[in-house]
C-alpha cells in the first residue's frame, strides 16, 4: 500500500487525471486523444503508465471501446473529484 501511496502522491498528474476522465466519458483512445490534442500512442502510453503505477486494470479493452472496470470506476470518481477541487481552488483564488 505504501508503493501505491507514494504513486498518487508523487507522480499522478493533472494530465492524467484528465486523460482518465476523457477515457472514460468518450470510451475511445482516439477519440480521448482529440479532445487531449495528443496522439493516439500518447493516450495509450499514458494510461499503461498509470496501470502499472496503480497496479490494477483501470479498463477492459473490447469491441465496442473501452470499458472501466471496478478499480476504474473508483479511480475515476476521484480523478473527477481532485478536478472539480482544482477547478474551484482556481476560481477562488
Amino acid at each position: 500500500m505504501a508503493r501505491l501511496d507514494w504513486y498518487i502522491r508523487a507522480n499522478l498528474k493533472p494530465r492524467h487525471l484528465q486523460l482518465l476522465v476523457a477515457l472514460d466519458d468518450l470510451r475511445s483512445v482516439s477519440r480521448a486523444a482529440d479532445l487531449l490534442n495528443v496522439s493516439q500512442p500518447a493516450v495509450s502510453k499514458g494510461l499503461a503508465e498509470i496501470e502499472r503505477g496503480v497496479g490494477v486494470v483501470l479498463f477492459d479493452r473490447g469491441k465496442r471501446g473501452l470499458v472501466p472496470t471496478l478499480y476504474g470506476e473508483c479511480l475515476i470518481g476521484l480523478c473527477r473529484t481532485m478536478l472539480q477541487s482544482l477547478e474551484a481552488a482556481g476560481e477562488e483564488l
